[in-house]
C-alpha cells in the first residue's frame, strides 16, 4: 500500500515552493472480498499481517500511509520471526550473537539467522561464508516485501546423463560451469598427467631399488658374517636354522625400511601439501589441495614388493647353504 504518487508529488512541491502546512498522509480502512487469481478463489485475508501504519483486524485492513515509511500488507510466511538455519565460516561464527544469531544483510534486506554448523571452505567461494537452503532463505528475504530478493545463480546435482541437458534451452541461455568438465579438463592436462607418470615411475624404480637392496644385503651377509655363521654351524645349527635366521633379519631390515618410508613419505607429502597452492592449469586451488592416497594401489604395491623380495632371498639363501653342504660334505669324505 503506498501514498498515491500524484498526491505525494502535489504535497512535496507545495512543501518545497510554499511555507504553508502540507498534509503528506491518507487513512481509512480498506475492506476487500475473495480475491481470485484465474479460476483459483484466494483464501481470506484474515491470516494477513500489516507494517508499516497498515493494521489487519479479521479483514478489514486499517492503513496510515505517507511518503516516508513502506506499508506491507502480507500473509503469515511459515518462518515468520523464526531464524533461518546457515551454515558458516568460523569468523562469522565466532562475531555471532548468544544463540548463534546474526543479522545478515544482503542486498537492501536484513534476514536473521542461526548458525548451526561451521565449514571452512564452499566451491565457488574465497573468504567469508554463509551457506543456506535456497528456498527456506527467500521464503525469509522476501518476507517483508515480496519479490524483492530471487537467486543469481543455479546449482544443480544430476546424474551423469544430465549433462546434455545443459546445451538445451533453458541452460544454454546462462553461463554454465560445469564441475564434471571442468575435472575431465583438469584430468586431461598433459601436464597434469605427465607429472603423476613421473611420480608412478618414480615409485616402481624405488620398489624395485628397495628389493635389490634386500637382496643384497642377505648376500653381503652371508658373505661377510661366513665365519660366525660357521660357528653357528658347528655348534649344531641346520642349514634351515641359518636361513631362519637370515630372513628374520631381513624381514626386520624391511619392517624398519617399509615403515621409516612411510613416515618419510606422509611427512613430505603434507609439506608439499601444505606449500603447493597452484593447480597444473596453473590457477589456485579452490578449495586448496587436499592430499588424496590410493590404498588399494599402495596395498597391492607393497605385497609385490614383499612377495618379489621374499622370493629372492629365499633362493639366494637356498642356494648358498646347499653349496655350502655339499662342498663341507664332500671335504669330511676326503
Amino acid at each position: 500500500l503506498s501514498f498515491p504518487v500524484v498526491a505525494a508529488f502535489v504535497a512535496g512541491h507545495k512543501e518545497s515552493g510554499t511555507g504553508l502546512s502540507v498534509s503528506d498522509a491518507a487513512t481509512g480502512v480498506l475492506r476487500l472480498g475473495r480475491l481470485r487469481a484465474g479460476d483459483t478463489v484466494l483464501p481470506q485475508l484474515a491470516g494477513w499481517i500489516g507494517a508499516g501504519g497498515v493494521r489487519n483486524d479479521r479483514g478489514a485492513v486499517h492503513y496510515l500511509l505517507n511518503r516516508a515509511a513502506d506499508s506491507i500488507l502480507r500473509p503469515r510466511e511459515p518462518l515468520e520471526g523464526v531464524p533461518v538455519p546457515v551454515i558458516a565460516s568460523a569468523a562469522l561464527a565466532r562475531a555471532a550473537s548468544p544463540g548463534n544469531t546474526v543479522a545478515l544483510h544482503v542486498g537492501n534486506r536484513t534476514v536473521q539467522a542461526e548458525i548451526v554448523a561451521v565449514a571452512r571452505h564452499f566451491p565457488s567461494i574465497d573468504g567469508q561464508l554463509v551457506v543456506a537452503d535456497l528456498p527456506t532463505w527467500l521464503v525469509a528475504a522476501n518476507t517483508v516485501e515480496p519479490g524483492t530478493t530471487s537467486a543469481s545463480e543455479l546449482w544443480l546435482d544430476a546424474p551423469p546423463g544430465a549433462a546434455r541437458r545443459l546445451v538445451q534451452r533453458p541452460f544454454s541461455l546462462l553461463d554454465v560451469a560445469s564441475q564434471r568438465a571442468t575435472a575431465a579438463t583438469l584430468r586431461s592436462d598433459p601436464l597434469a598427467r605427465g607429472a603423476l607418470a613421473l611420480l608412478l615411475v618414480a615409485g616402481i624404480v624405488a620398489a624395485l631399488l628397495a628389493a635389490v637392496g634386500l637382496l643384497l644385503t642377505v648376500v653381503g651377509d652371508l658373505r661377510d658374517e661366513s665365519g660366525e655363521l660357521f660357528d653357528l654351524e658347528s655348534q649344531g645349527s641346520t642349514p634351515r636354522d641359518l636361513r631362519r635366521h637370515l630372513l628374520l633379519r631381513a624381514a626386520i631390515v624391511a619392517v624398519l625400511g617399509v615403515g621409516g618410508g612411510i613416515a618419510a613419505g606422509a611427512v613430505v607429502s603434507a609439506l608439499v601439501v601444505s606449500v603447493v597452492t597452484v593447480t597444473a592449469a596453473g590457477g589456485v586451488a579452490l578449495p586448496p589441495l587436499q592430499l588424496v592416497l590410493d590404498w588399494r594401489l599402495a596395498g597391492v604395491g607393497l605385497a609385490v614388493l614383499a612377495a618379489a623380495s621374499a622370493l629372492a632371498v629365499l633362493l639366494a639363501t637356498r642356494d648358498a647353504y646347499e653349496r655350502v653342504s655339499r662342498w663341507r660334505f664332500s671335504e669330511g669324505i676326503e
